[in-house]
């Protein structure tokens, strides 16, 4: 199975709380506003998260299917949202535009992956994250772009064990 990842400048092991991860603020691509993952707590059945920036190849070749999981599962449990979580906002609002980002974008303000995804302890991107709605545990984690589908399937299985049906 070849699997892609753009390396992000490798990020310090955070010692922050789990639970700063639900309360750090994010910046809604469309309306401006602030937005946590706590905000989204219970609105749910699952979350499902893609960390991603413009410069990223891997990232980009993974949108297309992130859409197309939107547009599945829209209206029925599933919030699909991506982090931006490199790029300055111009350029990720050029990148959404280009890409016709569907889902829900929000803009990590911290520089260069220094925020949420560091906070995640990720290196590297893409990363999909999928939480449970009600608690925001991750239930599922995946590290860069499979072009052999294999993640997906593995995804929708975790989905459903969520309680999200198509």
């Amino acid at each position: 199975m070849a699997v892609a990842v753009c390396a992000v400048a490798a990020l310090a092991v955070s010692s922050l709380a789990a639970d700063s991860t639900a309360t750090y603020k994010l910046k809604d691509s469309k309306t401006k506003q602030t937005v946590t993952l706590q905000s989204m707590r219970g609105k749910y059945k699952a979350i499902y998260i893609d960390m991603f920036a413009k410069w990223c190849g891997p990232c980009q070749l993974e949108i297309p299917e992130v859409i197309k999981l939107h547009n599945k599962f829209a209206g029925k449990g599933l919030a699909v949202v991506g982090f931006d979580v490199w790029d300055k906002w111009d350029a990720m609002q050029e990148d959404i535009k280009a890409r016709g980002i569907n889902y829900q974008v929000l803009f990590d303000p911290a520089p260069m992956g220094e925020g949420i995804a560091k906070m995640y302890k990720e290196t590297g991107i893409p990363v999909i994250l999928i939480l449970d709605g009600k608690t925001l545990q991750i239930k599922g984690k995946w590290e860069g772009y499979d072009a052999s589908g294999g993640y997906g399937q593995q995804q929708l299985k975790v989905l459903k064990s969520l309680g999200v049906k198509a």
